[in-house]
């Protein structure tokens, strides 16, 4: 991969002020792998106010810089830097890489055992929980042989080139926050969703979304469903901005929690018929 000339903002939303110990180990193979290639990394930590808000002040930081390129890393998500390189090499302006869900999911690894899929102690391990992930049924739409063309993703590994963020940010809500203390005014991008009622959006399956389509109260409709804001995220891009929203099935990612959680490659998966 050719780094030379990119500008790479990488977003750290935090719960709490913690970074897993993988995570930086990470963080810092990417930036040595990074400044080899004569490019420039940017490391931005958000924390406080919530997770959305987090993500909100994460991306208004990057649409207000130079950066050329913009990915999202959840502070227990570890990787590989050829992970983010898959990434940036597909020619994809919204993509993600799948990490599985932190926990097993014990529904699920039993229905795997049941249907044989269960082989060895490594796929237990492996195939016991769920990717936040979503894919049309039928056939896989392909980029490269390598990309699929998703629905939703989960946003702790997301891709978006500076192109797709200002797309996203032209048709936010901005706000204008004010710090009385310090006497500045700084913008944020409502590009996430984060209101009074709960951190997502209800929006309508089958409407276009737009700003003013999420109820202020509870709809038990079957046309509604409660979206959190990585997915809201997916939606408002591919059908507000007019984008597509990708998967790169051979990214690779582990997923800190009460121990790590691995997952086999989705081009894995599908060689052997598991999706």
């Amino acid at each position: 991969m050719n780094w030379k000339d990119r500008f790479l903002f990488v977003a750290i939303p935090l719960k709490s002020r913690a970074v897993d110990f993988a995570c930086a180990l990470s963080l810092n193979r990417l930036q040595a792998r990074i400044k080899e290639g004569g490019g420039y990394l940017h490391i931005h930590y958000e924390c406080g106010g919530g997770i959305v808000l987090a993500r909100n002040k994460c991306m208004s930081a990057a649409v207000q810089s130079e950066m050329t390129d913009f990915l999202f890393v959840d502070a227990d998500v570890s990787f590989l830097p050829e992970a983010v390189e898959g990434l940036l090499d597909s020619g994809l302006d919204f993509v993600a890489g799948a990490y599985p869900c932190r926990g097993t999911d014990w529904d699920v690894l039993f229905a795997r055992i049941r249907a044989g899929q269960i082989k060895s102690a490594d796929d237990a391990a492996e195939l016991s929980a769920q990717l936040p992930i979503r894919i049309p049924d039928g056939p896989f739409t392909l980029h490269r042989e390598r990309y699929i063309r998703a629905s939703h993703v989960a946003t702790g590994f997301l891709y978006l080139s500076r192109s797709a963020l200002c797309k996203l940010a032209s048709v936010s809500e901005v706000i204008r926050r004010v710090d009385y203390a310090k006497r500045t005014t700084s913008i944020i991008y409502n590009i996430c969703s984060f209101d009074l009622y709960d951190t997502g959006e209800r929006i309508k399956r089958d409407e276009v979304w737009r700003p003013q389509c999420a109820p202020n109260i509870v709809n038990t409709s079957p046309l509604y469903e409660f979206v959190g804001e990585d997915f809201y995220l997916c939606d408002k891009y591919r059908d507000y901005c007019g984008g597509e929203v990708w998967i790169d099935s051979a990214c690779k990612l582990d997923h800190a929690g009460e121990s790590v959680f691995s997952s086999m490659t989705i081009a894995h998966m599908a060689e052997r018929d598991l999706l």
